[in-house]
């Protein structure tokens, strides 16, 4: 491309042997290894680790023990107690299991009993309908933490990118400036010899004076500016040494492809399937909470075994054990406050999917034209950069041969100063647009190397 040879045509020019060439993939790899906001955003997965049995119910077997003995300090006889039982929650169907067994020694008494115990939800978490709830939400939300932390990579690439892009385009700004500075430096020169042998004038000579001057303190300007952006590259890239950016600015020669290409995000898009799962996460979280107002009606099955001697009688029965328990909230102000704010938030997580859904069809359409458009902007600006350096040549032979006024040369040189800058801001913009088309169509992270 024309742009790559200029830029070249520039290295030349302006050699830097001791700098390091670094392109956008060696940035991005040097930032995985030292920045650590991009670290921060990585280690974000391992909460998905633990999310989930951070809120579940414990599904462990809980053993309790106990052993205690008592010394009379009347002299009236020591007891004893021992006892132990264990405990299991049956998350999916609902179920508690318990097995507990005692032995109690006392003076007038001594006890032994086995205990089984079963307890099955009938109502509020009838057969464990509300724990599978709790654990499929669970299930959307560490689906919604991982898009999350893609979304926000995505993000940062979109940055690191706009950045580097920044600094590229300053680097060939300031080489551009040098250029133009050089040659302003050449015609006042030039001018000097001619006004030497009395063709041109002092006014022709203070304009050239003029013209340089004003192109060294744009070249000073850009020279802060690329500085500028050399140490941002450099602190982001663990770099201590001089850095330069890569020839060819990324991303400006892709293809697109916008049907399909929007028929995909239509079809797939991370900001509307996190829409869409904080949509049904409210929505569980609805049900779930509303679920404390209801009653809870417990079947239980047991049983007791009894083994014991009371007050010189021996007693040893067994009985199997069935029965029911209710537990039934009146008045819970609190759970029907929990209730009515879950249900809002359900609400608003709804208009926000629609929303998002509508916000990212318009926000790909307008993309689509603002792309087409910069794109024939870039082409026009090209095609206009062309023709202001041939006019510059030719005003340049023409001014030496006496035929034009100086006047119209610095017009010349003014409209290719103009020309130049203008160029590489569009193309700069088209650059930009591209990331910005990525990132809305979920496509930055694939195309990261």
């Amino acid at each position: 491309m024309k742009w790559n040879r200029l830029f070249l045509m520039f290295l030349i020019a302006f050699p830097v042997s001791a700098a390091e060439r670094l392109s956008l993939s060696d940035l991005m790899n040097r930032l995985e290894e030292n920045d650590v906001a991009l670290k921060q955003i990585i280690h974000q997965r391992t909460q998905s680790q633990f999310l989930k049995d951070l809120t579940l119910p414990s599904s462990r077997i809980l053993f309790e023990f106990k052993n205690e003995y008592g010394i009379s300090l009347q002299g009236a006889g020591n007891t004893s107690t021992l006892s132990g039982t264990a405990t299991k929650d049956l998350l999916s169907s609902g179920t508690s299991l318990s097995l507990g067994y005692a032995k109690v020694n006392r003076v007038d008494r001594e006890e032994e009993t086995v205990q089984v115990r079963v307890e099955q939800s009938l109502l509020r978490n009838a057969f464990g309908g509300r724990n599978r709830l709790l654990d499929s939400t669970l299930d959307m939300e560490t689906n919604l933490l991982l898009l999350e932390i893609a979304e926000a990579y995505e993000d940062y690439l979109s940055g690191v990118i706009g950045t580097y892009l920044d600094w590229q385009a300053a680097f060939v700004k300031l080489k551009v400036n040098e250029s133009l500075y050089e040659e302003a430096q050449r015609l006042e020169k030039n001018i000097q010899r001619r006004l030497g042998k009395s063709v041109a004038s002092s006014i022709d000579l203070d304009k050239a004076k003029l013209q340089s001057l004003s192109l060294y303190e744009t070249v000073l300007r850009s020279r802060g500016e690329y500085a500028s952006f050399s140490s941002r590259i450099a602190a982001l890239g663990g770099s201590t040494s001089s850095i330069l950016p890569q020839d060819t600015p990324p991303y400006l020669d892709r293809k697109f492809d916008f049907e399909s290409e929007i028929q995909r995000v239509e079809k797939f898009s991370r900001s509307y399937e996190l829409a869409k799962l904080k949509q049904k996460i409210a929505k569980n979280q609805s049900e779930y909470v509303g679920g404390m107002l209801n009653p809870d009606l417990r079947l239980v099955v047991g049983y007791n075994f009894d083994n014991s001697t009371r007050f010189a009688t021996a007693v040893n029965r067994s009985e199997a054990l069935v029965g029911l328990n209710l537990v039934y909230p009146l008045g819970d102000s609190q759970n029907q406050a929990e209730a009515a704010k879950a249900n809002f938030a359900a609400l608003q997580a709804e208009f926000q999917k629609s929303s998002t859904e509508r916000d990212l069809k318009v926000a790909v359409t307008s993309l689509r034209v603002q792309l087409d458009e910069k794109m024939t902007e870039v082409s026009v600006s090209e095609q206009k950069l062309k023709l202001a350096r041939s006019l510059s040549r030719r005003e340049n032979r023409r001014y030496q041969q006496g035929r034009i006024d100086f006047e119209t040369l610095l017009n010349s040189q003014n409209t290719l100063a103009s020309s130049e800058s203008e160029f590489l801001q569009k193309r700069v913009e088209l650059s930009k647009l591209v990331v910005q088309w990525l990132n809305t169509t979920d496509q930055l992270l694939k195309s990261k190397s």
